[in-house]
C-alpha cells in the first residue's frame, strides 16, 4: 500500500482579507512548485514498476480552518477550495 505525504501550511497573521488573498496566492504558488518538483524527483528516483506516494498540501488561515488543498498523484492535479478569498492573479505560469 502506498500512503500519501502532506504538507500543512498555517498562515498564522491577523492582517486584512485583501493580505490574506496575497499571502495565499504566494504560498500556493511556491508550495504547488515544491510539490510538483518532490513528486517528478520521486517518481524519477523510483524503481521500475514502482509507486510513488502522492504529495499534497493544504493552507490554513489565521483562523486555523483550512483555505484550500492540493495534490498531485497518479490520477493527476486536484485543488479543493474550502473558503473563498480575494486571490491576486495566478502567477504560475509554469504548468511543468
Amino acid at each position: 500500500m502506498v500512503w500519501a505525504e502532506t504538507v500543512a501550511v498555517f498562515i498564522g497573521t491577523s492582517v486584512g482579507s485583501g493580505l490574506i488573498g496575497a499571502i495565499v496566492t504566494d504560498v500556493y504558488n511556491t508550495a504547488k512548485k515544491w510539490t510538483r518538483d518532490q513528486w517528478k524527483k520521486k517518481k524519477t528516483e523510483a524503481r521500475p514498476g514502482g509507486r510513488v506516494r502522492s504529495q499534497s498540501f493544504t493552507l490554513y488561515g489565521p483562523d486555523e480552518k483550512p483555505i484550500l488543498s492540493w495534490k498531485i498523484s497518479y490520477e493527476g492535479e486536484k485543488e479543493e477550495i474550502y473558503q473563498e478569498i480575494d486571490l491576486k492573479p495566478d502567477d504560475d505560469s509554469s504548468n511543468d
